[in-house]
């Protein structure tokens, strides 16, 4: 077994780790996450649902900032118009 493998199971084993900023951090070091900034997405297309509050806004607007061409499905066009607008706003794409 390796140190990366020794390192995950000790994360994992008391479950809650893994949903913190520890097991975040430790990942990334481990695995060498590159930032969510730095990744390209240009030329990519991605389906969003959930885009006009919370979490799935938050992800619309760093992947909108990463490049990527976004379609957001919802069920009120007014919210997912205002959306629309601040992602543009925000993000410049």
């Amino acid at each position: 077994m390796n140190i990366r493998n020794i390192v995950d199971a000790l994360i994992e084993a008391p479950v809650i780790t893994s949903f913190t900023r520890i097991g975040y951090a430790v990942r990334a070091r481990l695995d060498a996450w590159q930032p969510l900034g730095e990744y390209d997405l240009s030329g990519r297309v991605i389906v969003l649902t959930g885009a006009t509050s919370g979490l799935g806004k938050a992800a619309a607007m760093q992947l909108a900032e990463c490049g990527a061409t976004l379609v957001l499905v919802g069920r009120d066009a007014d919210r997912n118009e205002k959306a629309v607008a601040a992602i543009i706003e925000s993000s410049g794409n």
